[in-house]
């Protein structure tokens, strides 16, 4: 094998007795080989991986192959050398017809990075074909009057190798009568043609059996034969023969009518209608002949058609034709002789001449009175006459003469003697051949001299007609015709009129016009009208399926037999616009990664156009504004290179339409649809709604409970669109966080592993991470706020009333003389609950008997004040009982008792003195805390109102965006300031966001009174107006909705199931931190500690202080 590089290196290798050449361009990057057809299976082509420049280690990873368009597996690479080798047969007269170049057009693409390259493989030929004729026997008719070097056109072979080994030569095998001449067609191949050498002679030789052998040029040498069947037609070049010239026949006169007289018979040495013979009288008989005479034209019988009459003629001679029914008949003759026999059929006739009447009576003896003559017409002895005289009488006969009876005196009669010479027959005779064509008649004068002394003459003038007969072939103006068609003409589209002429006259000059053959295969394409010669289109003519007919037209006169003349047309088809371009995509990477860089090719596309010229130039053009572009790389040869960034979020199918236009006028196009997906690439984290979301849930859940769900959303796709859910570990406390709550890894719903307790945890914040399948995977956490709502499971607990005390009783000595509404003792309690379940309020159980004792017990303050001044009528010692009760569900009691020891104001004034002191300190002290309680709440609730009225102002004067404030109508819950939490009232309010859709419910609190302690509470008031307590250290569990958040235990609602809220969880924290806080100090603390989100937040309505 021989390689070209651009270096200009090369070698030789000789493999299987044929040379490979391969060259390399540089300038196309293109590789060319080159191969000869039907090679066998595993054939050397060349060393395709080095001539790319690849590495053979590279070859699987980059993911060599090859592709070719329609061209099936004949080549293959073998992957460990890098050598192209032939696969299966290759076939150049299948693979590309006569077509002069034939080649094999290979894609051959690698990966990582992808490329394309372009091989040529030529496919050259070899001579593995035969010549073929179309026919196995080829049947010629010639007329056996064929003048010498007589031309007869034969169909020549076909060979479909090209180049040396398609051309052909010719011979004829031997024979003495026909000889081969070749026509060299321009740039069109030889025609043979069969040349008459020696007359023919049907007669003699009916039919002849040539071998015509055509032999290519090729090496070894091919051949292929046809048998010529050639059959002598007869002319009628012989003349009806009877089997004697001259025929003698006796008959007697007065034979009746139809007597037969001879059967004539004559005998054609010509066949078939030269054989068939016509019977006739000759033009030389006269008419008297004729009207006693009859022939059968058919049979040659002669029959008496008249009386025949001995008397009248002893002889006929009767001259009879026989002629032939050929186109130009032949005649013979005969002649017939007829002798009449005579019958006695004429009675003697005498005729009497009077001479001398009246005879005298001395007329002397001897005296010739008168003459007698006698006759018969019939001859022989029928003629013979004699005569008598009767009666008696003193005449007498005297014969005088034969038939004749006279008185002769002395002289002796003188006969006349008639002597009938034979006439001597003439006959012209032809001594040089005729030719109608140049001369069709002659005027001839015959004389006859006689042998007298002086001579004497006689002349007739003689016309000879020449008569025409069948021996000018008709004769096309030119042998060869040359007509150029446009492909796709109509029907009955006049190709060309042909006009032969033939010189003879009538019949032998009528020409009719006949196909002989189409080449190649076009009989059903072309029609000819066989009597005015036009040639017209029948089928539909394709520029690409063939360029040139070759249409042989043969020219038969009517003559008998028929002579024919023949010329070739050359029909050239001209190229018209009338195939669209054809598109063909390879796919090379699809589905296409996000992440592709720019001038990545896609795939492969090649346009085809069957027209040739401008009409198969093909320009490709893609569909505007999309991130591709397509890259001309070889004639015809186009890659779809990606020509920006992609996106699949953004666009994950790009529906993409090739668009091949040729240069036709008009131009025609087609186009090519494909769908090029975008393939994810893990590119987007998973995102969750809202960074942080709030959760209630009760204390005292069971295990396992499930208290919300998280719900995280992935951009990408498939596996990189899986999100899984976990926690985000830490410690809470002296415990990790896994030990309270779990995440479902799919779900992302949060369970609550064990009962939470409000008392030991109010608030547990973590994180939970969602992370996507992807590869490197990607996540993000959120945070979640998990408030524990308080239940009452705690009893109120009585506090001891001093260092050393007992839990449950309290001593107090009272002085008998104190006042109304004098505060004697305090019960105190408290609750490890907190809200409404915290709130505690003291009852003082009535006393046994029903008395009425002189104290009572403030309703939430526990202090015991006289309701009257003492007398000596009340028991010295008083025991009461007073009931502590919380106002959650169900109500919680505790039971302290309280003994008072009435005495004296002069026994105990000291401790009296002590008493009112301390109860007068703590009150002071009680109040003073209560007092900077209402005062510190009052001022953040006004500060929290402003605040709230500026911003609204602020975001509500700009124009709401479409369904900020929808038909959806949220809560809003307000509350006083002292009340039951139990029993509050709900205020419907609007509640709009400035961006978004609008939010859910929104829940404040104003405590209310239950009912039935209104009155108490007033008495209350009145009593002791100072005396404010029972501030609210918690709220009661209830609903504020972010994203849909239900703080109902173990029955969260998922963000799913409602529209977004607004996050309240700055403001619950710091409510609730604020009424669990026992100080001033502790609200200055949970202050800075708690921030409040207000920017998603629109009041439109007024919002109680708490």
């Amino acid at each position: 094998m021989l390689v070209y590089r651009p270096s200009g290196l090369s070698t030789r290798r000789l493999l299987l007795s044929f040379l490979f050449v391969a060259a390399w361009d540089a300038g196309s990057g293109q590789v060319h080989y080159s191969l000869l057809e039907e090679a066998k299976h595993g054939t050397f082509v060349g060393r395709i991986a080095q001539d790319l420049g690849l590495e053979l280690a590279e070859l699987v990873p980059r993911l060599f192959r090859i592709a070719s368009k329609g061209r099936g597996d004949f080549l293959e690479v073998n992957l460990q050398n890098g050598i192209l080798f032939v696969n299966s047969r290759i076939d150049r007269e299948e693979l590309c017809g006569r077509k002069a170049e034939c080649s094999i057009h290979l894609e051959v693409i690698v990966e990582r990075p992808l490329q394309v390259f372009h091989v040529e493989v030529e496919v050259k030929d070899i001579n593995d074909n035969r010549p073929v004729f179309s026919t196995s026997e080829q049947k010629l008719s010639i007329l056996e009057s064929q003048p010498l070097d007589s031309r007869f056109p034969l169909e020549g072979a076909s060979d479909a190798d090209i180049g040396e080994n398609a051309m052909l030569t010719y011979g004829l095998s031997s024979n003495e009568f026909f000889t081969l001449d070749i026509i060299n067609k321009k740039d069109k191949g030889k025609l043979p043609v069969l040349v008459l050498s020696k007359l023919l002679d049907r007669e003699e030789n009916p039919q002849l059996r040539l071998l015509l052998t055509a032999t290519d040029g090729g090496k070894p040498e091919l051949t292929g034969s046809v048998t010529l069947q050639i059959l002598v037609l007869d002319a009628n070049d012989n003349a009806p023969v009877f089997d004697q010239t001259v025929y003698e026949v006796k008959m007697y006169e007065n034979s009746a009518n139809q007597t037969l007289v001879i059967w004539l018979n004559a005998s054609d040495a010509d066949e078939g209608i030269n054989k068939e013979v016509i019977y006739s009288f000759s033009s030389l008989v006269p008419p008297t002949i004729r009207r006693k005479f009859l022939i059968n034209e058919r049979t040659g019988e002669v029959r008496i058609n008249d009386a025949i009459d001995f008397e009248d003629s002893n002889t006929y001679e009767i001259h009879v034709d026989v002629t032939d029914k050929g186109n130009l008949p032949m005649v013979g003759h005969c002649t017939v002789l007829v002798e009449i026999l005579d019958e006695n059929d004429n009675s003697p006739e005498v005729i009497v001449t009077s001479l001398a009447l009246p005879v005298r009576e001395d007329a002397q003896v001897g005296t010739v009175i008168s003459l007698i003559s006698v006759s018969d017409r019939d001859s022989g002895a029928n003629g013979q006459v004699t005569c008598s005289l009767t009666p008696e009488s003193p005449f007498k006969l005297v014969s005088t003469f034969k038939n004749y009876y006279s008185l002769v005196l002395d002289s002796v009669l003188d006969q006349l003697l008639i002597n009938s010479k034979p006439t001597k027959k003439l006959s012209l005779t032809l001594k040089k051949s005729l030719d109608r064509e140049k001369t069709p008649e002659f005027n001839l004068l015959l004389t006859a001299v006689d042998g007298g002394k002086p001579e004497l003459t006689g002349t007739v003038e003689l016309f000879v007609r020449v008569l025409d007969i069948n021996d000018n072939d008709p004769e096309f103006e030119r042998s060869e015709y040359k007509v150029r068609l446009m492909e796709n003409a109509a029907k009955e589209t006049l190709v060309i009129q042909l006009n032969a002429t033939d010189q003879d006259e009538g019949v032998n000059g009528e020409v009719t016009y006949s196909l002989m053959s189409i080449k190649p295969k076009g009989k059903p394409l072309f029609t000819l009208d066989e009597n005015n010669g036009e040639v017209k289109v029948n089928g539909t003519l394709d520029y690409e399926e063939n360029k040139f007919y070759e249409i042989e037209v043969q020219a038969t006169d009517k003559g008998n037999p028929p002579m024919a003349g023949h010329c070739t047309v050359w029909v050239e088809i001209l190229d018209a616009n009338d195939n669209s371009p054809e598109i063909t995509v390879t796919s090379l990477s699809l589905p296409v990664r996000e992440d592709t860089q720019p001038s990545t090719v896609i795939a492969l596309i090649s346009v085809f156009d069957r027209d040739s010229g401008d009409n198969g130039q093909v320009i490709c053009f893609l569909t505007p504004n999309v991130p591709f572009k397509i890259v001309s790389t070889f004639k015809n040869y186009y890659s779809l290179v990606l020509d920006g960034t992609l996106d699949r979020e953004s666009v994950s199918v790009y529906k993409l339409v090739v668009t091949a236009r040729d240069g036709g006028s008009p131009s025609l196009s087609a186009t090519a649809s494909m769908s090029v997906e975008v393939a994810d690439v893990n590119d987007n984290a998973p995102a969750f709604a809202q960074p942080e979301y709030t959760v209630f849930v009760k204390e005292n859940n069971p295990p396992g409970c499930h208290i919300f769900t998280v719900s995280a959303w992935d951009a990408d796709a498939q596996e990189n669109a899986l999100v899984s859910y976990s926690l985000v570990e830490r410690r809470v406390g002296e415990r990790a966080l896994s030990s309270y709550v779990s995440v479902h890894a799919e779900s992302g719903k949060v369970y609550a592993l064990q009962p939470l307790d409000h008392e030991e945890l109010e608030l547990l914040q973590f994180q939970v991470s969602a992370r996507d399948a992807g590869v490197p995977p990607l996540g993000s956490n959120v945070t979640l706020q998990v408030f524990v709502l308080d239940e009452n499971d705690n009893a109120p607990a009585l506090l001891p009333p001093g260092p050393g005390g007992g839990p449950s009783a309290v001593s107090q000595v009272v002085s008998r003389s104190v006042d109304a509404g004098h505060v004697v003792a305090k019960v105190r309690a408290v609750d490890a609950d907190s809200g409404y379940n915290a709130w505690l309020s003291y009852e003082l159980q009535p006393a046994a008997g029903g008395a009425r004792s002189p104290f009572r017990v403030g309703l939430y303050t526990g202090e015991i004040s006289t309701t009257r001044a003492l007398d000596e009528a009340d028991a010295p010692r008083q025991r009461l009982l007073v009931l502590v009760k919380d106002h959650g569900e169900p109500a919680l009691t505790a039971t302290a008792t309280v003994l008072l020891s009435l005495e004296d104001s002069g026994q105990a004034p000291k401790a009296s003195s002590r008493a009112l002191s301390g109860a007068a300190g703590a009150e002071t002290a009680l109040v003073d805390v209560n007092v900077y309680l209402i005062v510190a709440i009052c001022a953040v609730s006004s500060l929290l109102v402003l605040t709230l009225l500026l911003y609204t102002a602020l975001r509500c004067s700009a124009p709401p965006s479409e369904g900020a404030c929808g038909p959806v109508k949220p809560r809003l819950v307000c509350s006083s300031a002292v009340g039951s939490w139990s029993y509050s009232q709900e205020r419907r309010q609007r509640v709009c966001s400035g961006e978004g859709p609008p939010k859910t419910d929104l829940m404040a609190f104003s405590p209310s009174l239950p009912p039935g302690l209104d009155r108490e509470v007033g008495e209350e008031r009145q009593e002791a107006g100072s005396n404010h307590s029972g501030l609210v250290s918690s709220i009661n569990p209830f609903p504020l909705l972010e994203n849909g958040l239900v703080g109902s235990p173990c029955s969260p609602r998922d963000s799913q199931e409602s529209s977004p809220t607004p996050q309240f969880k700055s403001i619950n924290s710091l409510v609730l931190s604020l009424l669990h806080s026992p100080t001033l100090t502790s609200i200055h603390d949970h202050w800075k500690n708690h921030s409040l989100d207000l920017t998603d937040l629109c009041w439109q309505s007024n919002i109680s202080a708490f």
